[in-house]
């Protein structure tokens, strides 16, 4: 993947110790749900985080986000009428990026990764949900079996 931002290119590459680093970093998983649900909150963070990682010139950037940030800022401030662009861009990029080399799990044809990156329930965490509802019917279990209960 490569931003070019006034007449220089910065090129950013997924290989697998990047990958597992960033699971580490995250602490996750299953980096597609992480991926996803960082695109439709567009968390500019996780993004600069991610760049940072794939970076093939780490040098240049001095492991510094705030750098990230400028060259993501410059990247979006170039769009024209013909070359519209926007933070959201930049994930779809990357996301490009990852998909190719099958990080994702699996490679996903361009239909399935459209469908995915305009997936609204992405950042829905059905496990928490879950956790929250078994939490929630446990008390009222607990709660109605002592009840009437004198210590």
């Amino acid at each position: 993947m490569i931003l070019k931002v006034k007449d220089k290119e910065y090129s950013f590459t997924a290989t697998m110790k990047k990958i597992v680093a960033m699971n580490k970093k995250l602490k996750v998983k299953n980096l597609r749900d992480a991926f996803f649900r960082a695109l439709n909150n567009v968390d500019f963070e996780f993004l600069a985080d991610f760049l940072l990682a794939f970076a093939d010139e780490p040098k240049e950037l001095n492991n510094d986000s705030n750098k990230v940030y400028d060259l993501m800022e410059a990247w979006v401030n170039e769009a024209t009428e013909e070359d519209p662009r926007n933070y959201e861009d930049i994930y779809k990029l990357l996301a490009e990026e990852i998909n190719d080399k099958s990080f994702f799990g699996k490679k996903m044809t361009e239909k399935e990764l459209k469908a995915q990156m305009d997936n609204p329930l992405a950042d829905f965490d059905i496990n928490q949900v879950i956790s929250n509802t078994a939490e929630k019917v446990m008390g009222e279990v607990v709660a109605e079996e002592f009840k009437g209960y004198k210590g």
